[in-house]
Formats: structure tokens, C-alpha cells, sequence
């Protein structure tokens, strides 16, 4: 999953900084805009695998141990 989303994340700052640059926008616009996109899609992803790893069913069980029994 965290592949697909680094290679959509890469598709998505590819297409924004194509957006800048065919605009006019200076250098440091671009550069500030899409370090910023950047960084609110990778704190969107962190929040989604925090929340699909905080759901039971979804995440991995733990191995078997004195302290977990098989099945828990």
C-alpha cells in the first residue's frame, strides 16, 4: 500500500509543479507550493495508515507467545 501511494504522490507533485511552471509561476513560488503539497500528502498518508493499523481485523496479528496464545 505505502508503494502505491509514494508512486501516486510522485504523479500528484509531478502534475502540480507542470501546473506552476505552465502558469508562469516563479521558481520559488513552485518550489514553496509543491513542498507544501508535498508535505500535507504525506501527513494525509501517515493519518490513513494510523487508521487502517488502529482498526483490529485490519491489522497484522501478533505471533504466538507465552504471553499471546495462538489465535488472539
Amino acid at each position: 500500500m505505502a508503494a502505491g501511494y509514494a508512486l501516486l504522490m510522485g504523479l500528484v507533485i509531478a502534475f502540480v509543479e507542470w501546473a506552476l511552471n505552465s502558469l508562469g509561476s516563479s521558481f520559488a513560488t513552485s518550489v514553496m507550493l509543491t513542498q507544501l503539497v508535498s508535505l500535507g500528502l504525506t501527513l494525509a498518508g501517515f493519518m490513513l495508515l494510523h487508521l487502517l493499523g488502529a482498526r483490529p481485523d485490519w491489522s497484522v496479528r501478533p505471533l504466538a507467545s507465552a504471553r499471546f496464545p495462538a489465535g488472539y
